[in-house]
């Protein structure tokens, strides 16, 4: 748990945590804590010209939103951003047995959400890909491979405005011309 007091408290899945800190003045600042703290992953599945998109309905946003596969982090001891990475794309594709490799971290909104979410890349064959949810119970809609030359375009369109998957692709377009964050 992060520094300050638990006033709201949601345990089923993902934990949320409202917290808040007094200020001077009797005021008090506030952040949402999720999963206790533990960084979640989002995975860019990829052959290198081209990535895997994900649609999904966000019941926060009234909206089915075009994203990259995402998670958060699992209470299991020992798990890092690679084992999160590999059962997320797993769960939410079907796809198993990628390279992965951790190219950054975004914090989405640091003002309010005390949250890291580490970026993966995932090199798959995109070629001829059966996908599937697997086991996932989210309300996964559709999938499409788009070329990463394409991808400016779909956010040129409006197609593409979720901000983890944007600061996620910034994140993973630097890290393709050096080496690797870690």
């Amino acid at each position: 748990m992060t520094r300050g007091e638990s006033v709201y408290r949601y345990d089923l899945g993902p934990v949320l945590d409202l917290v808040r800190v007094p200020l001077e003045g009797g005021r008090f600042l506030h952040w949402l804590s999720v999963q206790d703290g533990r960084p979640g992953v989002v995975v860019i599945a990829t052959d290198g010209s081209r990535v895997l998109l994900q649609k999904q309905w966000r019941e926060a946003v009234g909206a089915s939103v075009w994203q990259f596969p995402r998670g958060f982090g699992e209470a299991v001891a020992g798990t890092d951003a690679l084992t999160d990475a590999a059962r997320e794309l797993q769960e939410e594709t079907g796809i198993a047995g990628a390279r992965l490799r951790v190219v950054g971290r975004v914090f989405p909104d640091p003002g309010i959400l005390a949250t890291e979410v580490v970026v993966v890349e995932a090199l798959v064959a995109l070629d001829g890909l059966q996908l599937s949810t697997g086991d996932v119970q989210e309300r996964i809609e559709d999938f499409d491979v788009v070329s990463v030359a394409g991808l400016d375009s779909w956010i040129r369109d409006g197609q593409l405005v979720d901000g983890i998957t944007l600061a996620a692709l910034q994140v993973w377009r630097a890290g393709r011309s050096g080496p690797p964050a870690g």
